[in-house]
């Protein structure tokens, strides 16, 4: 869901609630238009669920390949960085200056620059390296390994089944959007009757003014009666 897609989500679990508060006054047809919101709300829910988890035997290949490369980043990381303090290298030390820490907390494809230059930097000291434990055969596993994750960000979800599943998470607004037109109509008879009842949904349905856009207005009142 994008940003007004979650606000426009909230609302209607906001509103469902407050018309299960209010479900024992006479409003019609309302219990079967809750019903058909709640079940396109837990549509919804599970699409993002789906689209945000995206293939589980991919997100779980690709922690096992992020994990092993930062393992091996970790290693070679802190050989180059003692090696700084011996050299007196402040370049050298400032760009090695990583623990597994903090390549944890990298995105992958910021981890993956990260990785090349520190194969790098490994294979051009890699003779003073070798002191430090760090061999040409690792270095060059390492390079497997930084080829092998980013083999694995291919394999994310693809271009047309993420607009799919966009034009999916559109249609169902769509629907929850007609619901809930329809209970409007059947609420802003009810204006005069249940007025407290009236003035809640109205301020539920109106998260769009907290963004500075017009105030909703329900079928047959002006503008400023829902106000008053």
């Amino acid at each position: 869901m994008n940003e007004l897609e979650k606000k426009k989500f909230t609302m209607y679990g906001n509103v469902l609630s407050l018309l299960a508060k209010y479900i024992d006054l006479s409003l019609g047809p309302v219990p079967f238009l809750m019903a058909k919101l709640r079940r396109t709300v837990e549509e919804i829910e599970r699409l993002d669920r789906r689209a945000f988890l995206g293939n589980p035997d991919w997100a779980i290949e690709n922690k096992a390949r992020r994990d092993n490369l930062i393992a091996d980043l970790a290693c070679v990381s802190s050989a180059l960085f003692n090696y700084s303090r011996h050299s007196g290298s402040t370049e050298l030390k400032e760009g090695t200056k990583l623990n597994q820490s903090n390549l944890m907390h990298l995105p992958d494809d910021e981890l993956l620059n990260k990785a090349e230059a520190l194969r790098l930097l490994a294979l051009r000291n890699i003779a003073e390296l070798r002191r430090l434990g760090i061999t040409v055969s690792l270095v060059h596993n390492l390079g497997l390994k930084i080829e092998y994750f980013r083999r694995s960000q291919d394999k994310r979800v693809s271009a047309p089944k993420a607009e799919f599943s966009a034009r999916q998470m559109s249609d169902l607004f769509l629907i929850a959007d007609q619901v809930l037109e329809n209970t409007d109509k059947l609420v802003g008879s009810l204006a005069g009757e249940f007025e407290e009842f009236y003035g809640e949904y109205i301020s539920t349905r109106d998260f769009e003014n907290r963004e500075g856009r017009k105030t909703i207005t329900l079928p047959g009142l002006e503008e400023d009666e829902v106000h008053n």
